[in-house]
């Protein structure tokens, strides 16, 4: 959508734009982007990070002379609108943008969050109506929200009806050597000192009522050993490491497959590889996503990676975080995939007899904005089904699909676009037959090596070994047991 705003207006006097939506015609807040601006000029009391500006309603520029370009978004739900407003002496002007809420999934009971921001409360709150979320959860620290000058701006209020607009401070992201935690609803009196392992961090957060426990940094040291602690509630599938530019490269990361794993999409691949070993391992943890806003050189908005999550109106943050713990959620970074296998959303179990063959019915919605390179049905790692999507819009419906063993499926939307790993994917259903989970020894043994690979490293690079080597002992045995119950290979 294209919108040209022509104007005269006198060097430093007003510009005042009204960004508004459509079709209701309220004011809203969203981001802005300019395209080509020489020197950064923003609205009055408006808040910038990186590149991003934030737009709330009606707002007043004193923009240099000159033709500007600009980008408006307010989240994957409406249209983005390209535009640009020109700059004269001696004239003044007004205008309005409206921007289209195509996709309203809060109709459809989908509630979405970003479960990390690097941001203080007083400034997230305001990000977090820009981009139409629901929930956001603020690493920052004590530092970091003392040294903010950002006030909340109860003048202006965005909230559009029915939303959640829930935001949680109290949450701790361990960024230490080897971690890479989150843990919310928990935050630690001191900063953790450098020597402690982030294993006995993760216990003590957990022996508080309510912390949950979820891993950033899937790729990180210390994975195997958290996993074996049965301590974790969530994973992020998408987390800093997924932005719109320049995503993190795999650079001293360890990379099982270097020619699989490789490029810009190379890490956001080997995340979703490593999560799905831990389904093949016998877990059944669900994914959530968290965009790293605010935090130093992750080139990123709020909300780029969120999660949604399927509840029932009217919403209430406690419903929120049971349904996201019980996995009936998607995650995206992009586009907006909505699914449903025999009737239920993402999460659920469903149990048979040995050796039943289990027709899937699997129903779906998807709204784009990037070209798709394929969707897919996976199940137990493997292809179940593959289209591309023009293909399977015209076919109207899936063909038969049958499993006849236990397992976990995900339906996943992989899009063309060519600076990074830009995907949607549900979170698994899970099938239990004749009273049996599955779990490879193939994906056990992935864990185990990793372990071992992870205990050199802690001997040869921490300054205290000796604190790491309980939970590495524990972990070992874990794993023993994990691969003693294995069901297949």
């Amino acid at each position: 959508m294209i919108v040209a705003i022509g104007g005269n207006l006198l060097a430093q006097a007003k510009l005042e734009i009204s960004f508004l939506d459509e079709p209701s015609g309220d004011p809203v807040a969203a981001r802005l982007t300019l395209q080509d601006a020489k020197r950064s000029f923003k609205p009055k009391n408006a808040l910038i990070v990186g590149r991003n500006v934030l737009v709330e309603g009606t707002t007043q520029w004193s923009p240099p002379i000159g033709t500007h370009r600009f980008l408006l978004e307010r989240g994957p739900e409406y249209d983005r609108v390209e535009g640009e407003f020109t700059i004269e002496k001696n004239a003044e002007d007004q205008k309005k943008v409206t921007i289209e809420h195509r996709n309203p999934l809060r109709k459809e009971g989908w509630y979405s969050g970003d479960l990390l921001s690097m941001l203080p409360v007083s400034q997230l709150k305001r990000w977090q109506q820009a981009e139409g979320l629901d929930f956001t959860s603020s690493q920052a620290s004590l530092d970091d929200a003392k040294s903010s000058t950002a006030r909340p701006n109860p003048a202006k209020s965005f909230i559009p009806p029915g939303s959640l607009d829930a935001c949680i401070e109290k949450s701790y992201w361990d960024r230490r050597p080897g971690s890479g935690l989150v843990l919310h609803r928990w935050s630690p009196t001191d900063p953790p000192d450098e020597k402690l392992p982030s294993s006995q961090l993760l216990v003590e957060a957990k022996s508080s009522k309510g912390t949950i426990a979820e891993i950033q940094a899937l790729w990180a040291r210390d994975v195997p050993i958290w996993l074996a602690s049965r301590r974790i509630d969530l994973v992020q599938l998408l987390s800093p490491h997924s932005t719109p530019e320049s995503p993190m490269t795999l650079q001293g990361i360890r990379n099982p497959d270097s020619v699989r794993f490789s490029g810009v999409k190379g890490l956001g691949r080997l995340v979703e590889h490593i999560y799905w070993q831990m389904l093949e391992a016998g877990f059944q943890i669900p994914p959530s996503a968290g965009s790293g806003f605010g935090a130093p050189k992750v080139d990123t908005h709020l909300g780029y990676n969120r999660v949604y999550v399927q509840m029932d109106a009217p919403a209430s943050l406690d419903e929120w975080w049971t349904r996201l713990l019980f996995g009936r959620t998607f995650v995206t970074n992009g586009p907006l995939l909505r699914a449903q296998v025999l009737s239920q959303y993402p999460g659920e179990t469903f149990r048979g007899i040995q050796g039943q063959k289990i027709e899937l019915n699997i129903d779906l919605k998807l709204a784009v904005r990037d070209r798709v390179e394929y969707l897919d049905v996976i199940y137990n790692g493997r292809t179940l089904y593959q289209a591309r999507l023009e293909e399977h819009v015209a076919r109207g419906e899936f063909p038969p699909l049958f499993v006849n063993e236990s397992g976990w499926l995900v339906i996943r939307v992989v899009t063309e676009y060519e600076k990074s790993y830009r995907l949607a994917t549900t979170a698994p259903y899970y099938f239990e037959l004749g009273g049996q989970s599955r779990i490879s020894r193939k994906a056990v043994r992935f864990f185990q090596e990793w372990l071992e690979q992870s205990a050199k490293e802690i001997e040869k690079e921490t300054s205290n070994p000796e604190a790491h080597r309980p939970y590495i002992e524990a972990a070992r045995e874990f794993w023993k047991l994990r691969m003693d119950s294995a069901t297949v290979d």
